[in-house]
């Protein structure tokens, strides 16, 4: 689980540096001529690769899926604990003050990496939203969303311990999440909208937030299905890895057979469109199979050799860092970007295959670098000053 929540890492950080290029690769007429950036991808366009915009499709999946990832890890190991302590005395009480405390190292986090970047800012003044609302705000939805969740996840809990074996209640479950997932496909291939004048009030942007609660909602519902058949006697195959391990195989497949054919077809608007925001059947779909397929591995600690057990520690280590990772790539954003396109534009001058192989290469190179970078630093500062401040226990169910 912890290899996972690291490769989602990976995946929104490469996400983020090709996120830009992909958009103009599928918008050409949009570009605006007098944006370098963009009006330099536009260029390349006639002579590029028939893989290249197969990769940035592919690309463009990543950042949804990780968003899946992080929420349904979470779930998966919080919700299953307070179903199973629903019908205790004084639960919601508990559950409100566990709550809080769950929510106080993520507020910290992002009150150390705030003041960090502003005191920077002072300096440097390359950080133009720097100690706005805007910065903190909406730029960290996904951070105020997962403790909204967190907040939420009690009553869910109560209401999986409430309703188990329930048909009427699983029906009812399964027609909320197709339906989700219909408006979800409605806004990407139908009605996008602006994207860039969406607000907080915008039902698409309300339907990005219902579609991760869903997805926390789900994994949770799994993880304490799957602790209610624990027993040899109530197992069943979709509670093994195999069979996740396999749909997740397919899914694979599939994925690489949409992306590859719209893209060898030059259909940049369909392409642009399976992975639009967070209305992702894929991802979503993906990220599922992958945390079932990692949570229910056989135990093998008991006979793991030393390189391997040193090798688990430093992906744990690392993967701790999930709730620095967001917020630093999110409020240092003005830092990092500008330098990685210019990289990334240097290598693709030219429009040539061996360009394009390079521009790959360089921004592959730069997300794990920079990625690399945020995590240690969490790891050398964030953790230690939570430390400090009585903060720094280690959840599961925490991002961080």
């Amino acid at each position: 689980m912890e290899a996972l929540r690291l490769a989602a890492i990976a995946g929104i950080s490469v996400f983020h540096v090709f996120s830009p290029w992909f958009w103009a690769a599928t918008h050409p007429a949009a570009v605006d001529p007098s944006d370098a950036l963009p009006a330099l991808v536009v260029s390349a366009l006639p002579n590029r690769p028939g893989w290249a915009l197969w990769l940035l499709g592919l690309i463009a999946l990543l950042g949804s899926w990780g968003n899946h990832v992080f929420y349904m890890i979470s779930a998966w190991y919080l919700v299953p604990g307070m179903a199973s302590q629903a019908d205790s005395p004084g639960y919601w009480r508990s559950q409100l003050l566990a709550g809080v405390r769950r929510c106080l190292p993520v507020l910290a986090t992002i009150a150390l990496y705030a003041l960090l970047l502003v005191a920077a800012n002072a300096r440097f003044h390359t950080l133009p939203a720097a100690g706005r609302l805007q910065w903190v705000g909406p730029g960290l939805e996904f951070v105020w969303l997962y403790m909204l969740f967190v907040l939420l996840a009690p009553a869910w809990a109560w209401l999986l311990r409430r309703c188990s074996g329930s048909g009427w209640a699983r029906a009812c479950g399964v027609l909320l999440l197709v339906a989700v997932q219909v408006l979800n496909g409605y806004i990407a291939f139908v009605n996008q909208g602006d994207t860039a004048a969406r607000g907080l009030l915008d039902w698409r942007k309300q339907m990005s937030a219902l579609t991760y609660l869903v997805s926390f909602a789900v994994a949770g519902a799994l993880g304490w299905a799957v602790r209610q058949r624990s027993q040899p006697s109530g197992r069943s195959a979709w509670t093994g890895s195999l069979f996740w391990g396999r749909a997740l195989g397919c899914l694979l497949v599939l994925t690489l057979i949409l992306t590859g054919y719209w893209a060898m077809r030059g259909s940049a608007a369909a392409l642009y469109a399976l992975s639009f925001k967070s209305t992702s059947l894929l991802a979503f779909a993906l990220a599922l199979a992958a945390l079932c397929w990692c949570a229910l591995q056989p135990d093998r600690s008991g006979s793991t050799a030393e390189p391997a057990g040193k090798g688990r520690s430093a992906i744990a280590a690392l993967a701790s860092g999930i709730l620095g990772f967001y917020i630093v790539q999110s409020l240092a954003h003005d830092w990092w970007a500008p330098a990685c396109e210019k990289l990334l534009a240097e290598a693709l001058h030219g429009g040539t295959t061996p360009a394009f192989i390079a521009f790959f290469a360089a921004g592959l190179a730069f997300s794990l670098v920079f990625t690399l970078i945020v995590l240690l630093l969490d790891l050398l500062v964030r953790q230690p000053a939570l430390r400090l401040l009585g903060l720094g226990k280690r959840r599961r169910t925490c991002l961080g």
